[in-house]
């Protein structure tokens, strides 16, 4: 679609240099799908024989009145046109990913919360199960019947087997070898480096007067 651009009164200086020329605009929605869901719309100009306009600027000129006329060539390749587009995304990711990194950090943290609370919950069970050790060797070392003795060496081999259980559980987890954080890890890092989902709304050959 080919239409004429009339700049409004008060235009930047920039835009208002544009009389005269030709361009073509492309309106793109770039959808991100990361720890917050994000659409932004950016408008990409390519003046003939010029540089792709900053995007705020395509938004005035986007904003001027526009007016449909007969269809005429591009002034600028497809490919061209394809370039400046890929460039304008690449600029406007870099503001989008510094809020996601800061999403993703603090994601970080709550995961490493997570370990910690785990690995304070094992400590403590660890310390009982000690405990508990220590009072069954106490029993069996203090037994006189061979029937008092047997049955606290079962109560010390129980004790034992849970102590060596709750040291595997907390060297895993100082490892960070737990299913748990190895899927929300997993989850987050596919969140935070999710391209975008680029869509073309129109195309518009533009005479800017």
């Amino acid at each position: 679609m080919t239409a004429i651009a009339r700049l409004p009164e008060g235009a930047p200086e920039e835009v208002r240099k544009l009389a005269g020329s030709r361009a073509c605009l492309r309106l793109v929605k770039a959808s991100f799908d990361g720890f917050e869901q994000t659409e932004l719309l950016v408008p990409v100009v390519v003046v003939e024989g010029k540089e792709g306009l900053p995007p705020g600027l395509g938004d005035q000129l986007l904003r001027s009145e526009l007016r449909a006329v007969g269809e005429r060539p591009p002034p600028v390749s497809p490919e061209w046109m394809d370039d400046a587009v890929e460039e304008a995304l690449f600029a406007m990711q870099e503001g989008v990913d510094a809020a996601e990194h800061a999403r993703f950090e603090r994601a970080m943290r709550q995961g490493e919360r997570y370990l910690d609370d785990r690995l304070l919950v094992l400590r403590r069970r660890r310390q009982r199960h000690l405990e508990h050790l220590e009072q069954a060797k106490q029993r069996r070392d203090g037994s006189t019947g061979a029937r008092a003795r047997a049955e606290a060496e079962g109560s010390v081999v129980t004790a034992q087997v849970a102590l060596d259980e709750d040291d595997v559980a907390i060297e895993r987890l100082e490892r960070r070898d737990n299913e748990t954080f190895r899927r929300f890890e997993a989850q987050i890092q596919e969140r935070r480096y999710a391209p975008p989902r680029v869509e073309t709304l129109f195309d518009l050959t533009l005479d800017i007067e």
